[in-house]
Protein backbone atom coordinates (compact mmCIF):
# COMPACT_ATOMS: atom_id res chain seq x y z
CA UNK A 1 0.00 0.00 0.00
CA UNK A 2 2.97 2.16 0.87
CA UNK A 3 6.14 2.37 2.42
CA UNK A 4 8.99 5.01 3.80
CA UNK A 5 12.77 5.31 4.18
CA UNK A 6 13.17 7.72 7.22
CA UNK A 7 17.11 7.40 7.83
CA UNK A 8 18.40 3.63 8.60
CA UNK A 9 14.97 2.82 9.23
CA UNK A 10 12.40 1.31 6.26
CA UNK A 11 8.43 1.30 6.80
CA UNK A 12 5.72 -0.62 5.01
CA UNK A 13 1.90 0.02 5.64
CA UNK A 14 0.35 -2.79 4.02
CA UNK A 15 -3.26 -3.93 4.07
CA UNK A 16 -5.42 -7.27 3.28
CA UNK A 17 -7.27 -6.98 0.28
CA UNK A 18 -10.54 -8.22 2.00
CA UNK A 19 -10.12 -6.06 4.91
CA UNK A 20 -10.33 -2.35 3.18
CA UNK A 21 -10.09 0.30 6.13
CA UNK A 22 -7.60 -1.66 8.30
CA UNK A 23 -3.95 -1.25 7.70
CA UNK A 24 -1.08 -2.49 9.45
CA UNK A 25 2.59 -0.72 10.10
CA UNK A 26 5.54 -2.71 9.66
CA UNK A 27 9.02 -2.11 10.09
CA UNK A 28 11.28 -3.43 7.34
CA UNK A 29 14.24 -5.67 10.00
CA UNK A 30 17.50 -5.74 7.18
CA UNK A 31 19.50 -7.63 9.29
CA UNK A 32 21.40 -10.49 8.73
CA UNK A 33 18.11 -11.97 7.06
CA UNK A 34 14.64 -9.86 6.33
CA UNK A 35 11.98 -9.81 8.73
CA UNK A 36 9.01 -7.46 9.35
CA UNK A 37 8.51 -5.99 13.11
CA UNK A 38 4.93 -5.04 13.54
CA UNK A 39 4.39 -1.16 14.71
CA UNK A 40 1.10 -0.42 15.08
CA UNK A 41 -2.78 -1.25 13.45
CA UNK A 42 -4.30 1.80 11.49
CA UNK A 43 -8.27 2.10 10.52
CA UNK A 44 -9.89 4.57 8.32
CA UNK A 45 -13.40 5.97 8.28
CA UNK A 46 -13.67 4.66 4.58
CA UNK A 47 -12.13 2.41 1.62
CA UNK A 48 -8.68 4.84 1.22
CA UNK A 49 -5.59 5.15 -1.70
CA UNK A 50 -1.87 6.13 -0.56
CA UNK A 51 -1.09 9.76 -1.22
CA UNK A 52 2.39 9.82 0.25
CA UNK A 53 4.91 7.17 1.64
CA UNK A 54 5.11 6.79 5.72
CA UNK A 55 6.99 9.80 6.96
CA UNK A 56 8.10 10.21 10.76
CA UNK A 57 9.58 12.39 13.00
CA UNK A 58 10.68 12.00 16.66
CA UNK A 59 7.06 11.30 17.98
CA UNK A 60 4.99 10.18 15.14
CA UNK A 61 4.41 7.82 12.11
CA UNK A 62 2.21 9.87 9.08
CA UNK A 63 1.15 9.03 5.44
CA UNK A 64 -1.55 10.50 3.73
CA UNK A 65 -4.58 8.75 2.15
CA UNK A 66 -7.08 9.95 -0.20
CA UNK A 67 -10.67 8.99 -0.11
CA UNK A 68 -12.85 9.59 -3.25
CA UNK A 69 -16.58 9.71 -2.57
CA UNK A 70 -17.13 9.85 -6.52
CA UNK A 71 -15.48 11.48 -9.23
CA UNK A 72 -15.99 14.93 -8.14
CA UNK A 73 -15.83 14.47 -4.35
CA UNK A 74 -12.56 13.56 -2.95
CA UNK A 75 -10.61 13.64 0.92
CA UNK A 76 -6.98 13.64 1.80
CA UNK A 77 -6.67 12.86 4.96
CA UNK A 78 -3.50 12.84 7.05
CA UNK A 79 -3.30 10.09 9.25
CA UNK A 80 -0.95 10.09 12.58
CA UNK A 81 0.26 7.33 14.78
CA UNK A 82 1.77 7.80 17.96
CA UNK A 83 5.29 6.14 18.28
CA UNK A 84 4.77 4.96 22.10
CA UNK A 85 1.23 4.91 22.76
CA UNK A 86 -0.09 3.88 18.86
CA UNK A 87 -3.26 6.54 19.21
CA UNK A 88 -4.17 7.47 15.90
CA UNK A 89 -5.42 10.63 14.94
CA UNK A 90 -7.08 11.36 11.23
CA UNK A 91 -6.54 14.81 10.13
CA UNK A 92 -8.62 16.64 7.23
CA UNK A 93 -5.80 17.91 4.90
CA UNK A 94 -7.81 18.40 1.82
CA UNK A 95 -11.18 18.64 0.30
CA UNK A 96 -11.84 18.68 -3.22
CA UNK A 97 -15.38 19.33 -3.54
CA UNK A 98 -17.08 19.91 -7.37
CA UNK A 99 -13.56 18.87 -9.19
CA UNK A 100 -14.08 18.05 -12.77
CA UNK A 101 -12.30 14.91 -11.74
CA UNK A 102 -10.93 13.58 -8.40
CA UNK A 103 -8.14 11.58 -10.81
CA UNK A 104 -6.34 15.37 -11.69
CA UNK A 105 -5.60 15.82 -7.84
CA UNK A 106 -3.54 12.31 -7.52
CA UNK A 107 -0.09 13.28 -6.25
CA UNK A 108 2.45 13.07 -9.37
CA UNK A 109 4.78 10.34 -7.63
CA UNK A 110 3.68 8.45 -3.97
CA UNK A 111 6.90 8.16 -2.97
CA UNK A 112 8.14 11.77 -3.25
CA UNK A 113 5.04 13.82 -2.46
CA UNK A 114 5.52 14.84 1.52
CA UNK A 115 8.29 15.85 3.45
CA UNK A 116 9.18 17.09 7.00
CA UNK A 117 11.28 20.35 7.38
CA UNK A 118 11.14 22.32 10.41
CA UNK A 119 8.10 21.01 12.13
CA UNK A 120 6.32 20.94 9.07
CA UNK A 121 4.83 18.68 6.93
CA UNK A 122 4.44 19.47 3.21
CA UNK A 123 2.28 18.16 0.95
CA UNK A 124 2.15 18.89 -2.92
CA UNK A 125 -0.98 17.68 -4.58
CA UNK A 126 -1.97 16.84 -8.18
CA UNK A 127 -2.68 20.08 -8.81
CA UNK A 128 0.53 21.69 -7.95
CA UNK A 129 -1.01 23.10 -4.58
CA UNK A 130 1.43 22.88 -1.88
CA UNK A 131 -0.20 22.39 1.89
CA UNK A 132 1.17 22.15 5.14
CA UNK A 133 0.68 20.60 8.53
CA UNK A 134 2.57 21.82 11.47
CA UNK A 135 3.49 18.75 13.59
CA UNK A 136 3.29 20.73 16.63
CA UNK A 137 0.53 23.31 16.61
CA UNK A 138 -1.32 21.05 14.42
CA UNK A 139 -2.72 23.91 12.01
CA UNK A 140 -3.25 23.00 8.76
CA UNK A 141 -2.98 25.50 5.52
CA UNK A 142 -2.58 25.84 1.93
CA UNK A 143 1.14 27.01 1.50
CA UNK A 144 1.29 28.19 -1.60
CA UNK A 145 0.52 27.04 -5.37
CA UNK A 146 3.35 26.05 -8.70
CA UNK A 147 3.21 28.56 -11.14
CA UNK A 148 1.21 27.44 -14.58
CA UNK A 149 0.96 24.03 -12.75
CA UNK A 150 -1.16 21.89 -15.64
CA UNK A 151 -4.67 21.26 -13.61
CA UNK A 152 -5.75 19.58 -16.49
CA UNK A 153 -4.94 15.64 -16.36
CA UNK A 154 -2.94 13.28 -14.76
CA UNK A 155 0.52 14.86 -14.27
CA UNK A 156 2.70 11.64 -16.19
CA UNK A 157 5.26 13.92 -17.16
CA UNK A 158 5.38 16.34 -13.88
CA UNK A 159 7.67 15.25 -10.77
CA UNK A 160 8.88 17.25 -7.17
CA UNK A 161 11.89 16.33 -5.22
CA UNK A 162 12.34 17.66 -1.76
CA UNK A 163 15.94 19.25 -0.67
CA UNK A 164 16.49 21.00 2.70
CA UNK A 165 14.23 24.12 2.32
CA UNK A 166 13.42 24.24 -0.94
CA UNK A 167 10.84 22.12 -3.48
CA UNK A 168 12.19 21.34 -7.37
CA UNK A 169 9.15 21.00 -9.30
CA UNK A 170 10.37 18.87 -12.64
CA UNK A 171 7.27 19.56 -15.76
CA UNK A 172 6.06 19.90 -19.22
CA UNK A 173 4.58 23.57 -19.18
CA UNK A 174 2.01 23.60 -22.01
CA UNK A 175 2.33 27.13 -21.87
CA UNK A 176 5.94 27.64 -23.24
CA UNK A 177 5.81 23.50 -24.73
CA UNK A 178 9.27 22.98 -22.60
CA UNK A 179 10.56 21.10 -19.91
CA UNK A 180 11.86 22.57 -16.64
CA UNK A 181 12.62 22.28 -13.23
CA UNK A 182 11.40 24.98 -10.96
CA UNK A 183 12.44 25.85 -8.14
CA UNK A 184 10.36 26.70 -4.86
CA UNK A 185 11.49 27.51 -1.71
CA UNK A 186 9.29 25.97 1.29
CA UNK A 187 9.38 28.83 3.60
CA UNK A 188 8.17 31.81 1.47
CA UNK A 189 6.30 29.93 -1.34
CA UNK A 190 8.13 31.72 -4.13
CA UNK A 191 9.46 30.61 -6.76
CA UNK A 192 13.42 30.88 -7.15
CA UNK A 193 14.16 30.18 -10.09
CA UNK A 194 13.96 27.90 -13.90
CA UNK A 195 16.04 26.00 -15.67
CA UNK A 196 14.80 24.55 -19.38
CA UNK A 197 16.18 20.73 -19.99
CA UNK A 198 16.54 20.47 -23.66
CA UNK A 199 16.66 17.10 -25.33
CA UNK A 200 13.49 15.84 -23.73
CA UNK A 201 10.92 16.91 -25.78
CA UNK A 202 12.87 15.59 -29.06
CA UNK A 203 13.23 12.34 -27.37
CA UNK A 204 9.38 11.85 -26.09
CA UNK A 205 8.72 13.09 -29.93
CA UNK A 206 10.34 10.34 -31.33
CA UNK A 207 8.93 7.32 -29.12
CA UNK A 208 5.18 8.74 -29.39
CA UNK A 209 5.83 8.69 -33.18
CA UNK A 210 6.48 4.58 -32.57
CA UNK A 211 2.87 4.90 -31.35
CA UNK A 212 4.03 4.45 -27.67
CA UNK A 213 3.84 6.18 -24.39
CA UNK A 214 6.35 7.17 -21.89
CA UNK A 215 6.34 8.84 -18.35
CA UNK A 216 8.61 9.87 -15.47
CA UNK A 217 8.85 7.60 -12.57
CA UNK A 218 11.16 9.28 -10.67
CA UNK A 219 12.86 12.22 -10.51
CA UNK A 220 16.11 13.97 -7.76
CA UNK A 221 18.49 16.65 -7.59
CA UNK A 222 21.62 15.44 -7.15
CA UNK A 223 23.44 18.62 -6.77
CA UNK A 224 22.22 22.33 -6.09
Amino acid sequence: MSSGVEGDNVYVLANDQTKPKEFELKEVILDNEFSLKDLAKVETPSEVAAESEVLADQNYFYVIMGAAKDDHNKDDLLIRVNKQTKKQDIFPLVHYAGVNDVIETIVFNVRQSAYIFKDELYFVDGLGDVYTFNTKSEQIQKKFSFVDADQTKVGYNEQVYFQDDRVYYFRFNPKSEKYTIDVYSLLTGKQESQQEITGIKEVMNQVQKRGKSIYSYGFMMLSK
